[in-house]
């Protein structure tokens, strides 16, 4: 495991990605799967993200990241990892941060208006 932290993937392991590809928005049956199987080579957490974020654009998106190692008898051992990472769509992204942005605003205006003393009324006319 001390391997996994500090090289997520290395040298003897292989890093397949699995990307999704909406010919049809209409149509999710329609969609184009592709592997990409990423040549072996030590690669630490951040390395993997950007790969990942090279491929992840408004179009094509992350299915799964898989990390192949060999077991102690040359066995391959495949883990799902994808977990590790952010795979969000574009859209996804944007909504998460237009989320976030409400929330600050939300909570700006209640210490606005603490601060200057105005009492907030939920539902009551003056």
């Amino acid at each position: 495991m001390s391997e996994l932290r500090s090289n997520f993937i290395s040298a003897a392991d292989t890093l397949i990605i699995r990307s999704r590809v909406a010919t049809d928005p209409a149509n999710p049956a329609a969609d184009r799967f592709f592997t990409w199987e990423i040549e072996q080579k030590a690669r630490t957490w951040g390395e993997v993200q950007k790969l990942l974020d090279g491929l992840n654009d408004d179009r094509e998106t992350i299915a799964a990241v898989w990390r192949v190692e060999p077991d102690s008898n040359g066995i391959p051992r495949i883990e799902d990892v994808t977990e590790f990472f952010d795979v969000r769509t574009v859209d996804e992204i944007e909504e998460d941060v237009r989320h976030v942005e409400a929330i600050a605003e939300r909570r700006y205006s209640a210490a606005s208006h603490a601060q200057t003393g105005v009492q907030r009324s939920y539902g009551v006319r003056l």
